[in-house]
């Protein structure tokens, strides 16, 4: 039912590969810009959300987020969260390696840690009062991977709903 979603990322899990292979520093340049988008875009929500009313405070931080995954995608930067995903999708289908996926996912998260750290740094002491409810629940930040993971199919699939409809 899937399959075209599932080769596309299976042949994005090569193309990944070959990035950080051919190209180092466009890589990591790219997972860099991911981190500090969301970093940027959690700047925005502490921002908005803390003078809103508790009634849409969480609704409104939500749909702010989801500027910041678009940003990610609409700008082609790297985020860990989509390489947990097509990675091992193409290591599932013997198009990629172990190694790959070690590789890709140690350079994409160290790539978005110095992109978030650098907003982090920018951001001065207020930012990190705000991201401390964060940093402790472990449960939020799996959370957090799951609903990105669901942004990157959802944004991949956002032009083939009719497909998906009528099969």
């Amino acid at each position: 039912m899937y399959t075209h979603t599932i080769d596309y990322f299976i042949a994005l899990a090569e193309k990944k590969t070959a990035l950080l292979r051919d190209r180092p520093l466009a890589f990591l340049a790219g997972s860099i810009a991911g981190g500090a988008y969301v970093g940027l875009g959690i700047a925005l929500i502490f921002s908005i959300g803390d003078s809103l009313p508790p009634s849409v405070q969480k609704l409104v931080m939500g749909l702010t987020f989801a500027l910041a995954l678009i940003l990610v995608v609409i700008a082609g930067a790297e985020l860990f969260t989509g390489y947990t995903l097509y990675m091992m999708l193409g290591v599932l289908a013997g198009r990629s390696t172990w190694r790959d996926l070690g590789a890709t996912w140690v350079a994409c998260w160290l790539g978005n840690l110095l992109g978030a750290m650098l907003v982090g740094f920018i951001s001065g002491d207020d930012g990190k009062k705000m991201m401390a409810p964060f940093s402790v629940d472990l449960f939020k930040g799996m959370l957090s991977f799951f609903l990105l993971d669901m942004g990157l199919l959802t944004a991949k699939n956002l032009g083939r709903s009719e497909e998906h409809t009528s099969e």
